[in-house]
């Protein structure tokens, strides 16, 4: 977990420190969901749409180019259609957003009974979406009017990514910038990849899953580890959502325990750009012809969305069924899991008691003070005997990385999922 502080100003942004000790009875704690949400309209869609073909030119410190906003909204017009009957397969988007706030409440409510152990301060929660039901502005205004003295950014987001934890701050930065004068400091909590409540209530749904199947065939059941994905160029270039995927994958497989074979696939793509590979399709494709149950269980997903609830619980299923994979099961959604929910809760109110941090260079960040990228070693990667860069030895999200199957661990060898300190695996069969 990364942990700064700032105090917002617009370009005059400082860093500052707060005593932890100043009277409680002023305090108020802004909590601030920063999520995708989901389009609960005809207009909603397209808007939605057209964020995510443009989401990976936004991180860009140059502004987005008419080229890419005129072609993002041909193309979100064109497929709302399609997307629409997506979110009417599963009941709409006002269901899923549902989801959301009452995960901000039940969050509220664990923050405020672990900072009353300390004194007085009062809790508020927030969501802020990109689009839909919960829109930056009316947020910042709400929080003034609430009198948040401090506000603590949550994004939806486990595994820090560019594309989505960088650009959901940015977008954040931008609107509070452009409002003006606020009296409120700014944390940030960037990731909880490896935070044990989350661990805990992936790896329960995940038992919860695995009691879907015949008793007979739980040993054998595969599991397919699924997440959103990220440009490839963002990997190579220093990004850790690969590298905070595979720990989180292998916190999960630790506390399981069992000797379930296991694999990773990417649910999202790009024309314009490469994205991390297997995609889902074509890892659920290549695991019929082993035969074996399936089981898909979300990774960066914390909420049941349209990725979720219709991308794997109904095009996956078809698809499974189509290859005559049996038995195909989903892991609910982590949503309001006491586990998760006290977890989350602990690393928050550690940030509002404790002290402020400063951190490395941040001009990377196009900007926006109190963040940089967190910084981690990556369990796969191996640095060569000359002086080349590091590379990663046994990583298959990047095509040219040297991934060679017949180094993949058998059970046989590995025995069970448990793995000694610092051990990582990518695949077992």
């Amino acid at each position: 977990m990364t942990v700064l502080q700032a105090k917002n100003g617009g370009e005059n942004t400082r860093f500052a420190r707060v005593d932890r000790h100043r009277n409680s009875d002023s305090e108020v704690v802004g909590l601030v969901l920063l999520v995708n949400g989901s389009p609960d309209s005809r207009e909603a869609i397209e808007r939605y749409l057209y964020f995510e073909y443009i989401r990976p030119h936004g991180r860009a410190r140059n502004p987005i180019d008419l080229f890419t906003r005129l072609a993002g909204s041909v193309r979100a017009g064109r497929h709302a259609s399609r997307v629409g009957a997506q979110y009417e397969a599963i009941g709409g988007g006002r269901a899923l957003n549902l989801l959301i706030k009452e995960q901000a409440l039940a969050l509220r409510r664990g923050v405020a009974a672990r900072i009353g152990r300390q004194g007085d301060a009062r809790v508020e929660s927030y969501v802020v979406a990109h689009f839909g039901f919960a829109p930056v502005r009316s947020t910042l205004a709400a929080m003034g009017r609430d009198g948040v003295t401090q506000a603590i950014l949550v994004p939806h987001f486990p595994q820090y990514s560019d594309i989505m934890t960088g650009v959901a701050f940015r977008q954040w930065h931008r609107a509070v910038t452009a409002v003006g004068d606020h009296r409120w400091t700014t944390r940030l909590l960037t990731e909880f990849a490896t935070a044990p409540g989350y661990i805990q209530a992936v790896n329960d749904r995940v038992q919860q899953g695995l009691q879907r199947f015949p008793r007979h065939l739980r040993g054998d059941v595969h599991l397919l580890f699924v997440a959103r994905g990220a440009p490839v160029s963002d990997v190579q270039n220093g990004d850790p959502y690969c590298c905070q995927l595979q720990q989180s994958m292998n916190g999960v497989l630790n506390l399981l325990g069992t000797a379930n074979p296991y694999s990773l696939a990417f649910l999202r793509h790009g024309k314009r750009h490469q994205w991390m590979v297997p995609r889902v399709r074509d890892a659920v494709r290549a695991l019929a012809a082993m035969k074996r149950p399936l089981l898909a269980v979300p990774l960066d997903l914390v909420t049941d969305q349209l990725d979720t609830a219709f991308n794997l619980d109904i095009e996956m299923r078809r698809i499974a069924g189509t290859h005559e994979i049996r038995h195909f099961q989903v892991t609910s959604g982590i949503n309001c899991h006491p586990l998760f929910i006290a977890g989350l809760s602990d690393r928050i109110a550690e940030l509002v008691e404790g002290d402020s941090a400063t951190g490395p260079d941040v001009s990377w960040m196009n900007g926006v003070p109190g963040l940089h990228r967190p910084q981690i070693v990556c369990p796969r990667r191996v640095v060569g005997n000359d002086d080349s860069p590091a590379v990663c030895s046994t990583c298959c999200f990047a095509p040219t990385a040297a991934y060679e199957p017949e180094k993949k661990p058998s059970i046989s060898a590995m025995g069970s999922t448990r793995l000694e300190e610092g051990q990582s695996r990518l695949y077992r069969s």
